[in-house]
């Protein structure tokens, strides 16, 4: 649809590369070539605990995937990720150990599903270390017949530690929202 506009707001952007395609016209028959702008959002700080993607419309009865990603970690060992949701709007089905640690030896959740909680520990075996930016674990959840919308939230007792068990400070934990309609 043609506007008048001449600013444009993009809310829950993930991070990464962005294609933005703008074109004019001057009358209803005479339109300018599109013209590209690219951009890179990378709103996260790290290190950081995050649920990607931000923002997702998922319908009622539908299955579908949210992840935990660690955001720019040094020299991480050992994670401990605490999580909540709401029970009466997703239903939890299951978890899948995530690329970053999967060769990890230790890796197991506990969940709760009355109270929608999620709890994820992990560790590296013979003295390995981690950096980067990576998927901890995937999540599967089913959207019941409830319209509404709530967060994947990451709790702030959430824990990262380096090889010496000491803690590594987590600068940002970052929800994600799930829109069910």
């Amino acid at each position: 649809e043609w506007d008048s506009l001449t600013t444009v707001t993009f809310n829950n952007l993930d991070d990464g590369g962005y294609n933005f395609y703008i074109k004019s016209r001057f009358t209803s028959d005479l339109e300018e070539t599109p013209a590209t702008i690219l951009f890179t959002v990378n709103a996260i700080t790290g290190p950081a605990l995050r649920v990607y993607p931000l923002y997702q419309t998922v319908s009622p009865g539908s299955s579908f995937d949210v992840f935990i990603y660690v955001e720019e970690v040094e020299s991480i060992a050992g994670i401990e990720v605490h999580l909540s949701y709401e029970s009466s709007l997703l239903e939890f089905s299951g978890l899948t150990q995530g690329d970053m640690l999967i060769s990890a030896p230790i890796f197991f959740n506990q969940t709760n599903s009355d109270n929608g909680t999620i709890d994820i520990t992990a560790t590296v075996e013979d003295f390995l270390i981690y950096s980067g930016t990576g998927e901890i674990a995937k999540l599967t959840f089913t959207a019941p017949s409830t319209i509404g919308s709530t967060e994947i939230e990451i709790l702030g007792t959430s824990v990262l530690r380096d090889s010496e068990n000491t803690s590594i400070e987590i600068l940002e934990n970052v929800s994600g929202t799930i829109k069910v309609q």
